[in-house]
């Protein structure tokens, strides 16, 4: 008789390890999640800007001269370059009246 009172003891603090078990599993994947969430978002933040930043270079270089202004992204102010020389196509400057008659 005397070992199932021991017995009912450990099984009482098995279970309570087994309880406290779970909720830290828990919490540390809530923590793990919340940093991986954050990951994710600045490196998708950090994709878009390099790949916004290297079309901005592309189309600098067949549309001419420009002026900064800022786009408000998702958390942040990107300086973007506008074109101000609309007279200029991808391939260079507007056919003229002289060109279209050849």
């Amino acid at each position: 008789m005397a070992n199932n009172g021991v017995t009912t003891r450990l099984q009482k603090e098995m279970n309570q390890l087994q309880q406290e078990f779970t909720q830290l599993k828990s919490d540390l994947d809530t923590k793990i999640d919340t940093k991986f969430q954050s990951f994710h978002d600045t490196m998708k933040w950090e994709i878009r800007t390099k790949i916004h930043t290297g079309l901005q270079v592309l189309f600098e270089q067949h549309m001419g001269q420009s002026t900064r202004t800022s786009v408000v992204g998702t958390n942040k102010a990107t300086p973007v370059e506008v074109s101000l020389d609309k007279g200029k196509g991808i391939l260079g400057n507007v056919p003229s009246e002289s060109s279209k008659e050849e």
